[in-house]
């Protein structure tokens, strides 16, 4: 009986560190949840939960453009463009219409037809975030009078963006403004060897592309406890972290970055002048890139690049507080200064 009595008791106890552990879990995972939602509370919190909320968010709860069958198509050289026509791309701090033409671009069709400035980069050129006449691409148009086409795809390095480029006409083009990302390294690096032989990308197939796809979109179904969950292993993970990685070479990477400039492209750049800038990377890698171009062994238009360092005009305030990337005001300031360096050639 005394026994019986004392698995009761344990049992209870039992029931009840479970049932507070299951609340406590519903309640951390609530305050996740209205964070999430209401991202202008987020700088408001200690930095450790900034950042822990900027991961969830970037990793396990926005939505990626590529990798929304709705809004991309594959395509063999490429991997993928986006989708031809119109749909509404959002997250948690932004819903912008997406108009695609039929290069898989976020433009109108009538600017593929003799651009005069031709803007190629990754999702932060794309517009990832803003309105499609709030690129700093469209706003460049307007500022400049010219012509401009912007041939940015998100998730794009340099070899796929100058690929793309192949397949615009080139008849009219007097500048090539190049948005490069700190993300591109990844992509950069296998695609050096490209570059130096002129051969094609590294394949990909449509049923790779749709089970990259497929795996993304099973992965953002919400279950119970998910992002506390994410969010502790995580944190254990960090915690279990080793030697920090020696530092980037900025000059072996602005070297590579060169090299595929100078033979990424079938297009004869040589009366074409173009305009780079970086955004994320070390200084040192923008003044490498300033330092390196200038070798008499580059072809003239690598020679006469113009690379602008845009660190001193962007500010925490240019950027979602959530997601990493511009938003208007971003856009603006970057529209600013390209549009003072075109004019300044």
């Amino acid at each position: 009986m005394i026994a019986r009595s004392r698995r009761a008791r344990l049992l209870r106890h039992a029931a009840l560190a479970l049932g507070s552990l299951l609340f406590a879990a519903s309640v951390c995972e609530g305050l996740i949840l209205y964070a999430l939602s209401h991202p202008r509370v987020v700088p408001r919190l200690p930095a450790n939960v900034q950042r822990g909320l900027r991961y969830l968010y970037t990793f396990y709860d926005r939505d990626i453009v590529q990798l929304e069958p709705a809004f991309a198509r594959f395509d063999p050289e490429l991997s993928y463009t986006l989708r031809p026509g119109r749909f509404v791309f959002a997250n948690r701090e932004f819903a912008n219409e997406f108009r695609v033409n039929s290069l898989g671009v976020r433009d109108e069709e009538s600017a593929l037809v003799d651009p005069e400035v031709v803007v190629t980069g990754d999702s932060f050129a794309m517009g990832w975030g803003v309105g499609q006449e709030q690129t700093f691409a469209r706003l460049l148009e307007r500022k400049l009078g010219l012509k401009v086409l912007n041939a940015s795809v998100s998730s794009y390095g340099a070899a796929r963006e100058l690929k793309l480029l192949d397949r615009v006409s080139f008849a009219r083009v007097k500048y090539v403004v190049i948005q490069h990302c700190e993300n591109d390294f990844e992509e950069d690096e296998p695609f050096a060897e490209f570059a130096r032989s002129h051969g094609a990308l590294p394949a990909d197939t449509e049923a790779r592309f749709e089970r990259r796809q497929a795996r993304f979109l099973a992965n953002r179904r919400y279950w119970f406890g998910r992002y506390l969950f994410r969010l502790l292993f995580h944190s254990r993970r960090d915690g279990a972290a080793g030697e920090p990685d020696a530092p980037p070479d900025w000059t072996r990477r602005a070297e590579r970055l060169l090299e595929l400039l100078a033979h990424g492209s079938k297009q004869n750049l040589d009366g074409v002048q173009l305009i780079l800038f970086d955004l994320g990377s070390d200084p040192e890698f923008v003044r490498a890139l300033d330092r390196l171009r200038a070798r008499p062994s580059w072809p003239r238009f690598i020679q006469r690049m113009k690379v602008l360092d845009v660190s001193a005009i962007l500010y925490e305030s240019h950027f979602y507080i959530l997601d990493d990337h511009l938003n208007a005001s971003g856009h603006e300031r970057l529209a600013a200064a390209l549009a003072d360096a075109i004019r300044a050639r």
